[in-house]
């Protein structure tokens, strides 16, 4: 997860998508317990901006009406570093474990959800290949 954080929104903000019902309850529980407000994406916003989805800008695009990916994300805005780490810690405390998360950032606002799906299952991949590279060496 890329540590370049946002300071344009007015307050701390989670957006999350594809949880399974466990994993969503104990995510707002931590996230109402740290006074994070929270989304809960649906399918048909994955083609917006996420500017747009946080509420710091962004043109609205068409609703999405493709096929909705499996994958489960948490996209955070406007933490400090130090409630990023309590957020983590939190989450890791309550059993709560989500594959892909970001921050959003200057540069990734104007992405679709989609566009930044796609990303992280390539950085993903990419870090999964380094490290099988570097078990085979030693």
């Amino acid at each position: 997860m890329k540590a370049h954080i946002n300071t344009t929104a007015a307050k701390p903000l989670a957006l999350h998508y594809g949880l399974p019902e466990d994993q969503r309850r104990g995510l707002c529980a931590v996230l109402e317990e740290m006074s994070i407000e929270q989304v809960q994406l649906q399918p048909e916003q994955l083609g917006q901006p996420i500017g747009l989805l946080a509420g710091i800008g962004g043109k609205a695009a068409a609703p999405y009406t493709g096929q909705a990916p499996r994958e489960q994300l948490l996209l955070l805005s406007q933490l400090e570093r130090s409630e990023l780490n309590r957020l983590l810690d939190s989450l890791r405390d309550a059993g709560v474990s989500i594959p892909l998360k970001a921050i959003i950032t200057k540069h990734n606002k104007t992405w679709s959800v989609l566009a930044l799906l796609e990303e992280l299952n390539r950085e993903r991949e990419a870090v999964k290949q380094y490290e099988a590279a570097n078990r085979n060496r030693g």
